[in-house]
Parts: structure tokens; sequence; C-alpha cells
């Protein structure tokens, strides 16, 4: 994941990740690489994606590995997925708001296309202003996003005070990446990301990502 993907996932410490672009050079084939599969939709503020998709599995995907530089993925759709959020009110729906706003965020990059309603039920400002310049970066390129990611959120990671709510130091597994027009993977993206993001309550159980950065990790 890069440039105001992954920040901004970075633009998953918002303007980005260096683009890793590369392709199988030579007669050498590239290795076939799978994904777990699953079709997204947008969210309303407060509610998590899983629970609104009757056709995602059943069984939530294990976190992967992302491909990496020069591997031919399967095509994949992209998801957000949730590995641990708070039990307790209001911090779970503000982890969950967040979870809604990744996967719309991760939905723009796979199909390449901005829906702002759909962003706008998540998030408001720079959050969406990410993800309409990474979409156009991704467009210019021929490139689009596949693969998902898994936010883990624990109780300490979610702070709430009134209407503002920080979530810090939070863990983004990722098993996504960009692909070219071939399913080739252009970039090779780190297996996690350190997030952070700042949300303000809107209705009853309902939060919208105002401030979002991720960086890359090794220890989460």
């Amino acid at each position: 994941m890069s440039g105001d993907r992954g920040r901004p996932l970075l633009g998953l410490a918002l303007v980005g990740l260096i683009l890793l672009t590369g392709a199988c050079g030579g007669e050498e084939r590239p290795a076939e690489v799978d994904l777990p599969t699953s079709t997204a939709s947008s969210s309303e503020p407060g509610s998590t994606p899983e629970g609104d998709r009757p056709d995602r599995p059943a069984t939530t995907p294990e976190p992967s590995p992302p491909p990496r530089n020069g591997q031919k993925v399967q095509d994949t759709d992209s998801a957000a997925y949730s590995l641990r959020l708070p039990e307790q009110e209001p911090a779970r729906s503000v982890a969950e708001s967040l979870l809604a706003y990744l996967d719309a965020r991760l939905q723009a990059y796979n199909s390449v296309e901005v829906d702002l309603a759909a962003l706008a039920r998540t998030a408001t400002g720079d959050p969406i202003n990410q993800v309409q310049r990474y979409v156009a970066e991704l467009s210019e390129r021929g490139n689009r996003t596949v693969g998902d990611v898994w936010l883990d959120a624990p109780a300490d990671a979610v702070r709430v005070r009134g209407k503002q709510a920080t979530v810090r130091e939070a863990c983004l597994r990722n098993a996504s990446v960009d692909v070219d027009a071939g399913g080739v993977a252009v970039e090779s993206a780190p297996s996690a990301y350190r997030l952070s993001a700042t949300l303000t309550k809107v209705a009853a159980d309902a939060w919208l990502v105002t401030e979002f950065s991720v960086e890359p990790s090794t220890d989460c």
C-alpha cells in the first residue's frame, strides 16, 4: 500500500510511501499469488462493514502478507475486517466507524473510482481528500488496489472525550497491494501499519473520521 492510499491507507505519515514499481524481467514468469476474496459496499457512520454485507465470507479471512513486487496476483476485491475492537461503548462505535472508513477507502482504490456519498458517511475533510488524490494517481498509472486489511484496535488504543475521539497506536494488518492492468504487483507493500485517527461524533453512535495517518510498522 502506498502513496495517498496508505497514509491516506498512507498519503496506509500522510503523503506517501515510495512506490516500488516493477515487473518481471526477462522470460521468467511471475509467481501466482492468491489473496482472500471479498465483496465490499459503503457503510453508515458507526456501523461495521462486516455486519452490512451478507455476501461476505461467513468466516473472516486470516491476515496474510501482501504479494511482493512483480508477483502475479489473483484478481480480487478489497475489504476491511476487524481483528480486535473495544467491547464497551462509546469506544466500540468509534472503532467501527473507523473500520467503515477503511472499507470505503479500499473500495475506492479497488474500483479506481471515488464514491463521495459513501466516503461522506464515514469521514470529512482531509481523509476524503487523501482518497481522491490516491485514486487520481492510480488512474494515471493504470493501476488498482487488490487485497484486504485488518484493523486491530483494542480498548487501550481508543480514547473518547465528549464528541471527540482518538485512535492511537492501533495496528493495521495489510494484505493489499497495487497491481497493473495485467494483475502484477507493482510494489512491495508493508505487511502492517501503525494507525492514528481522530473522529468527531455527529449522531448517536455515529462518528466521522476527521484525521487519518498510517506509518509502516514491523512490530504490530
